[in-house]
């Protein structure tokens, strides 16, 4: 990888590369820091990386990447003490936080092979603690591929990831974009009147982003977006209602919604052609097989619930150092992470859940996406989570904490039109604010410690 970033240099110099902030570079200048700091990084096993979101960052991975190290892309938002845990479990030749960490020693560099890992992803396991994986350069080559099949030529243009470097669907997105020759638009901080401007002034053909961006984005348009653009958007499932305000907010846009893990790739794709099944994440992805099946390992019946598995050219070599006994693992070139849901008739995938968020009452395995699917469909529901909550006589109970402005009869009324009654709430809260990861993904843990102080929703 790298190499189509630097032929784009050759055949376009001029062209703007990345733009961040006030900062922007050529495809030129952007090449010729790569090639010089990979020279200086040759020889290197593993380097660990925390910058914050900018140029500089991205060049620096590049560059890592160039000279065949597997590179660590840490959260600074990770408190020290997490930081440390990794640092000290994946000892990296080389931690670059600053521009001086960086040596001046020069090195001739070699091209890494197809199957060298230069990457080393985090994500986080049942206890919190992160659990790193690493990809190969071929399984990246081969999601480049499948994404262009899927998507169309979206890479090859402009394209806003106003998310985290350190986060995988923003580092895709920047690599991708170069690697095909186009321009990738980050931001220091996300900052969603600004991501307006961009996407309503015709400079993007496409954003990647989470639905609470999302969220965020059409609350910060004054005014609709007409400008056509495609948005392609994973981490959470978006809800019927997010649906109908983007529609409203940004009526010329197609919206890609995708299924995938950071171990896994792309797995399945709600493709606006498609007309999916609007509670699925789609139908399989290009390239991607995929199967449920039981926890004997037979293929589950059409509409039961089982483990999804997933057999492509896209999946990861797994993790790497301490673990938690969760999420990833392979079977005779079938992979998954656990996670839990059904497929249709017709092939669409539906989920459910992880296996370690189901939660059991009075013996019953009851998975929280089920519930929140139902729930995120109510009118005034702006995000939604469901979460066990021990209970002496039935083991734990289904608690729903809301963040919006519907009524518990609102809620309860939608839930029994659809779920069995076992599946239904006992116990309801009202959040302000839903806390989130710095992925914008909601914050389990955190939740269940709120719990105590939040308002009963009435």
């Amino acid at each position: 990888m790298t190499d189509g970033l630097i032929g784009a240099a050759k055949r376009a110099p001029n062209t703007t590369a990345v733009v961040c902030g006030g900062r922007a570079l050529t495809y030129a200048e952007l090449a010729h820091e790569v090639e010089r700091l990979a020279s200086r990084l040759s020889g290197r096993r593993r380097v660990a990386v925390i910058l914050r979101n900018d140029p500089e960052l991205l060049t620096v991975v590049l560059a890592g990447i160039r000279a065949g190290a597997t590179v660590m892309v840490l959260d600074p938002a990770w408190p020290a003490e997490t930081r440390n845990q990794i640092l000290d479990a994946h000892a990296p030749d080389l931690l670059i936080a600053d521009a001086t960490d960086i040596p001046g020693i020069e090195n001739a560099v070699q091209q890494p092979s197809a199957n060298a890992q230069f990457l080393m992803g985090f994500t986080s396991g049942t206890t919190g603690t992160p659990k790193a994986f690493v990809r190969t350069q071929a399984s990246w080559q081969a999601t480049f591929a499948a994404a262009g099949r899927e998507f169309g030529d979206l890479a090859g243009s402009g394209e806003l990831a106003p998310g985290p470097l350190c986060h995988s669907l923003t580092l895709y997105a920047a690599i991708e974009t170069l690697e095909a020759g186009g321009t990738i638009y980050l931001q220091p901080h996300f900052d969603a009147a600004a991501c307006v401007d961009i996407l309503r002034d015709g400079r993007v053909r496409s954003i990647a982003c989470v639905p609470s961006m999302l969220d965020l984005l059409c609350a910060a348009a004054i005014t609709p977006v007409d400008t056509p653009f495609a948005i392609v958007c994973a981490g959470a499932k978006l809800s019927a209602g997010l649906r109908k305000i983007i529609a409203t907010t940004f009526p010329a846009a197609r919206v890609f919604e995708y299924y995938g893990a950071s171990e896994l790739s792309f797995i399945s794709v709600a493709h606006p052609d498609d007309q999916p099944p609007p509670d699925s994440v789609g139908r399989a992805f290009d390239s991607v097989k995929l199967a449920v099946r039981r926890d004997d390992g037979a293929n589950a019946a059409v509409g039961e619930v089982g483990t999804v598995w997933v057999q492509s050219p896209m999946i990861s070599d797994g993790y790497v150092g301490p673990t938690d006994d969760s999420g990833f693992r392979q079977i005779d070139g079938w992979a998954t992470v656990g996670d839990r849901g059904h497929l249709d008739a017709a092939g669409f995938l539906y989920l459910a859940g992880r296996e370690n968020e189901m939660l059991i009452s009075g013996g019953l395995n009851i998975y929280p996406q089920e519930i929140e699917s139902v729930l995120a469909g109510v009118p005034g529901v702006t995000a939604v989570a469901v979460i066990g909550i021990a209970d002496a006589r039935w083991g734990q109970v289904v608690g729903a904490v809301v963040e919006g402005t519907c009524t518990q009869a609102d809620l309860m009324a939608a839930c029994e039109r659809t779920l069995a009654r076992a599946k239904l709430p006992r116990r309801w809260f009202r959040i302000a604010d839903m806390p989130r990861t710095t992925s914008g993904k909601i914050a389990r843990a955190k939740l269940t410690e709120m719990l105590p102080s939040l308002e009963t929703l009435s």
